[in-house]
């Protein structure tokens, strides 16, 4: 029988999952009735709204936003903070929201929009507006922009005494996936999806509803913990952007909540099927009988390109969720953690695969590819770097049929093959990681960009590697080229679905990759393919 406080745990829980629901529902469709506007640009959006000072460091701040909603009298009661806490998922730790991270907040985030989105990043594609160029928001668009921020800031502020209810009555995070995995099976899709878009389930470990610990510190993938007195959603700290143009790593899409362009949901409803075996006897040392190995250069693995691949569901159920089985006194069974590890070996294998897949694509490509005339191709403004809606144009304009989301999801990968000791930029592809994209693994240019420091350093290496070439690139490079990019494109996106599913297991994330690099390396600081 439920105690009391288990009652009041259970319908805080209940609340604050139905005013996400409701919150996200309101907000999505604010954002359609913006994204409708005939005049809506997004990029002349942000120009208008930014001041001098901000528009300096290409950003647009809380500042900003306040000076613009105040001009209404109607909107004096809301302060500066507020409107900093509403925007704060999608600012970088400077508190700067940059042009991604407008897009993220202002654009359709459910997948049945994604037409949507398209139409107006092609506009924006083709809007003469530049950076440094001033414009004023139309009565139309600004009669749908301002809702939009009112109800963030309001839902904001109701959200976050939801979760201080939370705390105070010491709801934990296994509590909060336990309830997630059984209260939403009765759930529609698309209210599940907008429980999805405005938490980001599957992603976060709900550090909030856990003390700073050395267990909880979190891997190159997730999301870190504020270690601030208050134990708020809002003091997390966020992937930085650096202020200089320069930035070139990204943390995960899925860092903002309510990406249009996160990967696609997972189907939480799928069977769960348990997986027994014995803390140790997982498989041999090395590798499981029931699959393929893992080895990059395997043939099993690389697959001839016009067989069959997983779609992003079906690699979502590739990863079964084990079943919670504790002992008596509360701890995982052996059985349990087992399950869990070959998981993770299931997933390591799956990457594999992958990556064997996308090295394939490669060895399609000419070996004559000069990048800069690649970047050229792709940059078509110049800005030094690449962003995901330059690719997705790029591909439109060959006629390819690649989603957004995947090439968003593109580029959250390649900045985790680098090394995380940069500074990260959402949305961005920097020269070192276009490299990698396109150069085999085995290539001298794949490894310049590995060793390079920073762009600079790498295109001076470069330029003595490919000297005397030339930088136009042929049409048969670009349909190869296109080919890679929906095949590493695709196969980004199946592995981020991974990913999420992952993470919805009831086990600290962390606590498992060790446990599972531990039996691999069977006490070594390392182990080899």
């Amino acid at each position: 029988m439920l105690s009391m406080l288990e009652y009041q745990q259970e319908a805080a829980l209940s609340a604050f999952t139905r005013a996400v629901v409701d919150s996200e529902e309101v907000a999505e469709a604010r954002r359609r009735s913006l994204a409708e506007a005939w005049d809506f640009v997004p990029f002349e959006a942000f120009t208008a709204l930014r001041s001098p000072s901000s528009a300096q460091k290409g950003c647009l701040t809380a500042t900003d936003i306040y000076d613009w909603l105040s001009q209404e009298s109607s909107f004096a009661v809301v302060t500066l903070d507020d409107v900093a806490a509403s925007i704060q998922a999608r600012t970088t730790a400077y508190g700067e929201l940059n042009y991604g991270g407008f897009l993220r907040m202002v654009l359709p985030s459910y997948a049945s929009d994604e037409w949507l989105q398209e139409t107006i990043l092609k506009r924006s594609h083709s809007s003469s507006a530049s950076d440094n160029q001033t414009s004023q928001v139309s009565f139309a668009v600004a009669s749908r922009l301002r809702p939009l921020f009112e109800h963030e800031i309001k839902s904001s502020k109701q959200l976050q005494a939801q979760r201080q209810i939370l705390q105070d009555l010491g709801v934990s995070a296994h509590m909060v996936a336990e309830y997630f995995l059984e209260s939403t099976r009765g759930m529609s899709h698309p209210e599940l999806e907008a429980l999805l878009v405005r938490g980001n389930i599957g992603h976060y470990h709900f550090p909030v509803f856990r003390p700073f610990d050395r267990s909880t510190v979190l891997s190159v993938r997730a999301p870190v913990p504020s270690v601030s007195v208050k134990a708020t959603n809002k003091d997390q700290v966020k992937g930085a952007l650096s202020p200089s143009g320069r930035s070139t790593r990204a943390p995960s899409v899925e860092s903002s909540p309510r990406s249009p362009r996160s990967p696609s949901l997972l189907d939480l409803n799928s069977p769960r099927c348990p997986t027994r075996s014995s803390s140790r006897d997982i498989s041999a040392r090395r590798g499981h009988t029931s699959s393929a190995s893992v080895s990059p250069r395997s043939p099993a693995l690389g697959r001839d390109s016009s067989s069959p691949w997983m779609s992003v569901t079906d690699s979502a159920r590739f990863l079964s969720q084990p079943v919670v089985r504790r002992t008596a006194s509360g701890e995982e069974s052996a059985e349990q953690r087992s399950a869990e590890i070959r998981s993770v070996l299931q997933l390591l294998q799956k990457q594999a695969m992958q990556d064997v897949r996308v090295e394939l694509a490669k060895g399609s490509m000419s070996t004559g590819i000069i990048l800069e005339g690649m970047l050229d191709e792709l940059d078509k403004t110049r800005k030094g770097f690449v962003t995901d809606s330059d690719i997705w144009s790029f591909l439109q304009e060959a006629g390819a049929t690649t989603s957004l989301r995947s090439i968003t999801a593109l580029l959250s990968e390649m900045q985790l093959r680098l090394a995380p000791d940069r500074i990260l930029a959402p949305g961005r592809m920097s020269m070192r990681e276009l490299c990698i994209l396109t150069f085999p693994a085995d290539s001298a240019e794949f490894e310049l960009a590995r060793a390079s420091y920073s762009d600079d350093d790498f295109l001076v290496k470069l330029q003595l590697c490919q000297q005397g070439r030339d930088h136009a690139v042929p049409k048969q490079v670009r349909y190869q080229f296109q080919h890679l990019l929906d095949v590493a494109g695709n196969s980004a996106e199946q592995l981020e679905s991974d990913r999420r599913q992952f993470n919805l297991f009831p086990c600290e994330a962390l606590t498992l990759l060790n446990e599972t690099f531990n039996f691999i390396a069977d006490g070594h600081s390392s182990f080899s393919m």
